[in-house]
This record gives structure tokens, C-alpha cells and sequence, in this order.
């Protein structure tokens, strides 16, 4: 059965908005500094690994485990596919790359709550 954490959820959401606004912040820096879609979305996937890990992993989830680490990255990865997904299907719109990275994080953080509440950060079992 699925249970409600409300500590839990508060806690991920204040680190989203952290998380959301500094990695928009390195999104604008980078894509306007090499005008590249591409070089922007890895390279805050890149920085977003290492932030987001102390963040999320110490802060929300109060598992900052080095043992996490690896499923963490798998777990960027997949936010990193499903963003890239997102800024190729909406580029056809007349806005820009920053404009639809904006209406991108909201679903993209249900996601990644999702992906890392069940697939990284689940209570490890007791022997």
C-alpha cells in the first residue's frame, strides 16, 4: 500500500523549487552563453546530478547514500531523455527554448518525484 508523507512531500517540493530555479538559472546562463539547446540541457543535467543528489538525497529523502549515487544518475538520465523529448516536440511553437524549459519543469518534477521516491530513494529492507 501506498502511504502519504506529508513531511516527505514538503520537503521535495521545497527542494524543487531550489532545484527548479537554480538548474533554470544554469539552463538561461549556458544556452544563452553557446546558444545551444543541447549544451544547455547536458550541461545542466550534468550539474543537476551532483546538486540534486546532496539536495533531494539529504534533504527530502534523508538518504544521502553514496550507494544511491549510481541509480540517481540512471534516474537523471531518464529526466534527461523525457526533457529532451519535450524541448524537440515544442520547438515547433513559435517561443523560446527557456519558455518551454519553464512549462517543462512542472511535469518533469512529478516525474522525477516518481522515479526517485520508487526506483532510488525506497527504504532499504531490513535483514
Amino acid at each position: 500500500m501506498i502511504q502519504f508523507d506529508r513531511g516527505l512531500a514538503f520537503r521535495f517540493i521545497a527542494t524543487g523549487i531550489l532545484n527548479t530555479a537554480v538548474g533554470l538559472l544554469v539552463f538561461a546562463i549556458v544556452f544563452k552563453a553557446f546558444g545551444s539547446i543541447d549544451i544547455a540541457i547536458v550541461s545542466v543535467s550534468v550539474f543537476g546530478i551532483f546538486f540534486n543528489f546532496f539536495t533531494i538525497g539529504g534533504y527530502a529523502f534523508r538518504m544521502l547514500l553514496a550507494k544511491k549515487f549510481p541509480r540517481f544518475i540512471l534516474a537523471y538520465g531518464s529526466i534527461f531523455l523525457l526533457n529532451r523529448v519535450g524541448q524537440h516536440y515544442f520547438s515547433v511553437y513559435p517561443v523560446s527554448p527557456i519558455t518551454i524549459q519553464i512549462f517543462l519543469a512542472p511535469p518533469l518534477a512529478i516525474m522525477s518525484f516518481a522515479i526517485l521516491k520508487y526506483f532510488v530513494f525506497f527504504p532499504e529492507k531490513r535483514k
